[in-house]
């Protein structure tokens, strides 16, 4: 090889080193230095205008134009040989101890045709990496050596029909004290087991080997979000929604509707396998009339009066009413109230009421058959009650039917019920029993009942409860 200007080569850090290098100079004019470095210390020889000097300044040979020598040298810690075509010119050299980082020449006004053979002991160097991974995944690997002052990556590849490609190599020194991390892929996901070829260029040379490893499917955790198909109230008559928002003529009727909800898992890992299900349970406003109400109850018929031949009117008036009540009155239909008011339909409970009205009848009087006929009489009564929304609704939960009470454990909010479960329970169904306590007022409620879990599972049902 000629060289005719600078030239470095990386070496594995050391102090120890042999070398032979087969030289010849174009002239003697020139000057040349052949050495190595490492942390500002050079180990070197001197060639100028035909003469050689050693590492110490020692001139100890000379050369012709083109004349082809053997030099060769051995160095360890502060001490070194060398030889000139097999023959010993100094035994005991004496030397910096330092570790080698590098091998240069470096000719000036010359031309160098040379062949150089450096010699060190090799270290090892080997990639250590997981027996299996899963398939998609990166795959993290450590090159391990036992050199204590290190060996430098410069390129690593697999073999040309390689499944595997190199994501990342180290670029710091490896050594004993510290291994380096490379991290390596599949070009295409697949299974299976595979027997690869990776080759790494170092300071040191070349290394090969084989690596081993087992692609297997990744892992999953999935988990089973549902209401049960069968949902049902309490009596059985009725679907979830159905069992709360049918209509009923009475107030302060509790009412009960339930269901079943399930919320499992499955894994083909036992290391995922959860030891718990975090849910979220709430029961939140979401329409309807809330506030103060005052309204009609009931009317009682004190006195049917007599000599009717058609109902009377029905009047509601006083109570402080922001919107009066109305009602129709009923006769009897037996041949001894035929003539009397039996009943009073409420066809509206009014609003606004803070105190009973007066029921007045008017109109619907004769004398045909009845020479003193006489005017019905009735009392009225009213709610007065505020409504709220967790006034009205309670919600239960609850493994086995062995529920928890939102509102006996005031698991509250300003909106409505809220309550955090860690379920483990997995082959069992989490019951929901959802109450609505029926009011005077026809103004209807309804509620979000609202179930979330991890990895945005999460389902919305709204409720209505009616009188």
């Amino acid at each position: 090889m000629i060289a005719s200007g600078l030239t470095y080569r990386s070496l594995v850090k050391n102090n120890a080193f042999s070398a032979a290098f087969d030289l010849s100079f174009s002239n003697v004019t020139g000057q040349a230095q052949i050495g190595f470095s490492g942390n500002s210390n050079t180990y070197k020889f001197d060639f100028i205008s035909g003469k050689m000097f050693d590492n110490e300044g020692r001139y100890f040979y000379s050369y012709q134009p083109n004349e082809y020598f053997s030099l060769s040298t051995n160095f360890s810690g502060t001490a070194y040989d060398y030889a000139v075509n097999n023959e010993f010119y100094t035994y005991s050299g004496t030397k910096a101890d330092f570790n080698v980082e590098n091998f240069y020449l470096d000719p000036t006004g010359v031309n160098i045709n040379n062949s150089i053979t450096i010699n060190s002991n090799k270290p090892s160097l080997t990639l250590s990496s997981p027996s299996s991974f899963e398939t998609g995944q990166n795959v993290t690997g450590y090159l391990i050596t036992n050199s204590t002052n290190g060996v430098k990556l410069f390129t690593g590849s697999f073999e040309d029909l390689s499944s595997f490609e190199f994501v990342s190599l180290p670029s710091d020194y490896i050594t004993s004290a510290n291994s380096g991390e490379v991290v390596f892929r599949q070009k295409e996901n697949s299974l299976g087991n595979f027997t690869t070829a990776i080759n790494l260029n170092t300071n040191a040379g070349t290394y090969d080997q084989n690596v081993e490893i087992t692609a297997v499917e990744a892992s999953y955790l999935n988990y089973t979000f549902e209401y049960s198909e069968d949902t049902t109230t309490s009596s059985g008559s009725a679907e979830w929604y159905g069992g709360l928002s049918q209509a009923s003529d009475a107030s302060g009727v509790l009412k009960t509707a339930q269901t079943s909800f399930t919320y499992s898992y499955d894994t083909n890992s036992t290391s995922l396998e959860p030891s718990t299900l975090p849910l979220a349970v709430s029961f939140s406003y979401y329409t309807g009339t809330t506030g103060d109400y005052g309204l009609l109850s009931s009317v009682l018929v004190t006195s049917g009066g007599n000599g009717y031949i058609s109902s009377p009117t029905v009047t509601f008036q006083g109570g402080g009413a922001s919107t009066a009540a109305s009602g129709l009155a009923e006769l009897g239909t037996t041949i001894s109230n035929y003539d009397q008011v039996n009943n009073i339909n409420i066809t509206s409970r009014g609003a606004g009421y803070t105190s009973a009205p007066t029921v007045v009848f008017a109109n619907g009087t004769g004398v045909l058959n009845n020479q003193t006929p006489s005017t019905a009489t009735a009392t009225a009564s009213v709610a007065v009650y505020e409504k709220s929304f967790t006034g009205a609704f309670n919600i239960y939960t609850g493994v086995n039917n062995n529920y928890v009470n939102f509102r006996d454990n005031a698991l509250t909010t300003s909106s409505g019920y809220y309550d955090s479960i860690s379920y483990d329970q997995f082959n069992s169904d989490l019951q929901i029993k959802i109450e609505y306590l029926t009011t005077f007022d026809a103004d209807n409620l309804v509620g979000l009942l609202s179930i979330s879990g991890v990895n945005n599972n999460i389902i919305n049902t709204y409720i209505t409860g009616v009188k």
